[in-house]
């Protein structure tokens, strides 16, 4: 979608100290006119500054996100911002930096105050560090410590800021918590959104978790083309997502399945192990559904095949265990019914 357009900084006599930051598809003029004649203040306003840039919804909600952080906005839901007019410009600015202007078209960005403010250094070590430090919070209550709880909400509202920041790695775990309704109501729309901004932002551990979404959505074919990238660009694929491969493959077909990237799984193939473990032992006393403990019990059955030598010291035929682990982890299941 073309999303280009103008992040604008726009000011009124009548409202001292306050700046109005937001975006537009058209020249910026026309929207102070537009708001001059709505709003019913007595002074109109001003464009200060306006940047063109490719994607001005991204840009705006990098800047708002800046200042907010600093504690430059008035309400949640509004564009106004308590702050110095050279700062807002600055922040703007910044916007530079995190996407870049847009050189094809003939706009530039213009000044409207005293000075040259397009002569400023972006801010983009500030927001850079704001972004981190946002995320630090977020991987706190996320995970939690002794000095700090375990709070979902509190990690989503970091991650939040971090995204709109920049970050790459809170887009995965907002993935992540969209994904399994950690701290929100499970949203697979929304996940899959933040983890394919954060591809495109370069963070390729994304694509595991949208391989993990798509096979629970019931979306096979696009779980296939999740797990050929995240085996494929991923410089260390982690056991979890190994595991979910497998799971997934084991389910949809417990009797017939065809494995790629195995070189990528035969080298997490002890984690794997530890994994359904851990599973396991988290879910004692939970009902589990039939198809669910039988596609567990074929991942622990391939790992362990995996590990079987023959007497000669060469690794037993493949398909001989895995058959026979099936056929007693089927019977495993018949025996979980009655």
């Amino acid at each position: 979608m073309d999303d280009r357009g103008y992040v604008y900084v726009l000011m009124n006599p009548s409202l001292q100290g306050l700046v109005k930051i937001g975006k537009t598809t058209k020249d910026p003029e026309e929207r102070a006119a537009e708001l001059s004649s709505a709003t019913g203040v007595p002074t109109p306003f001003v464009v200060a500054y306006k940047l063109f840039v490719s994607d001005c919804s991204q840009a705006e909600a990098f800047v708002h996100a800046f200042l907010e952080k600093k504690g430059y906005r008035l309400t949640d839901n509004r564009e106004f911002f308590n702050i110095p007019i050279n700062e807002a410009i600055d922040a703007v600015l910044a916007v530079k930096g995190h996407l870049g202007e847009d050189e094809k078209t003939p706009a530039k960005c213009e000044v409207r105050i005293e000075g040259d403010a397009g002569n400023k250094t972006p801010l983009d070590n500030v927001a850079e560090t704001s972004a981190k430090e946002s995320f630090r919070e977020g991987l706190l209550h996320y995970n939690g410590d002794k000095d700090c709880l375990k709070d979902y909400k509190e990690a989503l509202k970091h991650f939040k800021y971090a995204e709109k920041l920049g970050s790459a790695e809170a887009c995965y775990y907002l993935g992540v918590m969209y994904g399994n309704g950690q701290g929100c109501r499970i949203d697979y729309n929304k996940a899959t959104e933040y983890l394919k901004e954060g591809i495109r932002r370069g963070y390729n551990e994304c694509w595991g978790e949208l391989m993990r979404i798509s096979y629970a959505s019931g979306q096979k074919e696009n779980g296939e083309k999740c797990w050929d990238k995240y085996a494929t660009l991923s410089l260390n694929p982690t056991a979890v997502y190994c595991y979910w491969y497998l799971y997934y493959t084991f389910q949809s077909s417990p009797y017939s399945y065809t494995l790629t990237h195995e070189d990528v799984l035969l080298r997490a193939v002890k984690d794997i192990e530890k994994h359904v473990h851990k599973l396991t032992d988290a879910s004692r006393g939970y009902a589990i559904d039939i198809k669910e403990h039988e596609a567990r019990e074929n991942v622990r059955s391939y790992c362990q095949n995996k590990h079987i030598k023959s007497p000669n010291g060469t690794a037993s035929a493949p398909g001989c265990g895995c058959t026979i682990a099936m056929l007693g982890a089927l019977l495993i299941g018949i025996l979980f019914v009655f």
